[in-house]
């Protein structure tokens, strides 16, 4: 199977599958359990999901591919899940073009998500979701007619029941507010949405445990600083967050006189905004053992 590691890159062997059964193997990478905690197991799981290995061969030879590039997702690396897509000829595998969109919007690399978005939704016309996205693309390249035809088409399907999107798509065309109180569970390409169309996310809004939309999550400036800290916290031991963008969330919090009776030398958890509240009080503390 592909990767992107070979034994002299640092991966486990072009044997390391020598003598198991490949059904075996696909369940063993499905079912690996995820140490968030730590460094060293995360480093281990990369290099096992990455290595460039021989296994058995059967009909489902992307089955692999696919639960290998889950793997990484669930790790939050990204970057090496779009390598391992690059290497394997993804045209015949809607579930792995998925994959590579979600990717995309998470990063906001609206471009990519758009490159090819035409010809996914001629092959896969049963699959609403390339009808929205390349909606979502028509109207970022200005062709709003062709997105209200691709739209009302898109409303006449029996299966499609995304109020959500109709919503935002409303507020993307026609520039009118909405209730963003009805705005939940959003899918990754709403939520991209939303932040093209400047549209608020509400501050009672729960984050799913999904690194993708995490990573999305405490880069939108139309989100609730409290969330954006919230996704900052969750993904922490995932997303290698520029420390840059750590410091400048957690300066955006306002901070009140309330909050600063928590003490530097507890040790407390009141929230995730507590973070940023410490990190404020750190800075401006004089007390160099306790600024540490």
């Amino acid at each position: 199977t592909v990767g992107t590691r070979t034994m002299d890159e640092g991966g486990l062997g072009y044997d390391m599958w020598s003598g198991s059964e490949r059904n075996i193997i696909q369940d063993y990478l499905k079912n690996l359990p995820i140490n968030k905690e730590s460094d060293t197991a995360i480093e281990l799981i990369k290099k096992l999901l990455l290595s460039n290995a021989k296994v058995p061969k059967s009909n489902g030879e992307i089955d692999l591919i696919l639960i290998r590039i889950n793997k990484l997702i669930e790790l939050g690396d990204f970057e090496n899940a779009k390598s391992l897509i690059d290497l394997v000829n993804k045209k015949d595998n809607q579930e792995i073009l998925i994959k590579q969109t979600e990717i995309n919007l998470s990063l906001n690399n609206f471009d990519l998500v758009c490159s090819d978005v035409e010809i996914n939704r001629t092959k896969y016309k049963k699959n609403l979701f390339w009808r929205k996205v390349e909606i979502f693309c028509q109207i970022l390249n200005g062709e709003t007619n062709k997105a209200n035809l691709a739209l009302s088409l898109l409303k006449e399907e029996k299966n499609f029941n995304d109020q959500s999107f109709l919503k935002i798509i409303d507020s993307l065309v026609y520039k009118e507010e909405i209730n963003n109180e009805s705005l939940d569970d959003l899918s990754l390409l709403n939520l991209a949405m939303t932040r093209i169309a400047n549209i608020n996310i509400k501050e009672s809004y729960i984050l799913k445990e999904d690194p993708l939309l995490l990573s999305m999550i405490y880069r939108m400036p139309n989100v609730p600083i409290k969330l954006r800290i919230e996704a900052i916290e969750k993904s922490k031991k995932l997303l290698n967050l520029p420390t840059e963008t750590i410091e400048e969330i957690y300066n955006s919090y306002d901070v009140k006189e309330k909050d600063k009776t928590i003490s530097l030398d507890d040790n407390i958890l009141l929230g995730f905004e507590t973070q940023a509240i410490l990190f404020q009080m750190a800075i401006a503390e004089d007390n160099k053992e306790k600024k540490a």
